[in-house]
């Protein structure tokens, strides 16, 4: 009796532990949306920046499709 009580309390203090696990974000609310879109931003940010040094020129091939 005193091991099903031991389990049945490590149990119950496992899934206590299982709350503090952080959820994956979701993909629908505007929190989620907006994090996104400004990771999508540096991301792109930081290839033009890589592109500027890659060419070492004032024009990279993305600046050159904005121009």
């Amino acid at each position: 009796m005193e091991i099903l009580s031991a389990a049945l309390i490590g149990i119950m203090a496992g899934s206590l532990l299982l709350w503090r696990i952080p959820a994956r974000a979701c993909d629908q609310c505007e929190h989620c949306l907006t994090q996104a879109r400004e990771s999508e931003g540096r991301k792109k940010e930081d290839l033009h920046r890589k592109m500027h040094a890659w060419y070492g020129g004032e024009r990279c091939p993305i600046c050159a499709v904005d121009a």
